[in-house]
């Protein structure tokens, strides 16, 4: 997203700041945004510069305990018999 020269500046000046959000009027609503470098959509990882290392580290965290839960599911199911 933020490639180049300045791509530094431009970052530390639009993420690293202590401002307050940004806040956005309508006719019948007021928004507060805040800008900030990674956020989770439908179960998607984004950042702000499209690194997608994050997001394969989550998603296999994700399938880890999803494995285990079933594992420990199989396990109680077995003595039950």
């Amino acid at each position: 997203m933020y490639r180049g020269p300045g791509a530094n500046a431009c970052r530390t000046a639009l993420f690293d700041t202590g401002a307050a959000p940004c806040i956005i009027t309508t006719d019948t609503h007021v928004l507060t945004l805040k800008v900030v470098a990674t956020y989770r959509h439908l179960g998607a990882r984004f950042s702000m510069n499209a690194d997608i290392e994050m997001e394969i580290q989550t998603r296999m965290s994700m399938a880890r305990q999803a494995y285990q839960e079933l594992k420990r599911m199989q396990g109680t199911a077995a003595t039950l018999r």
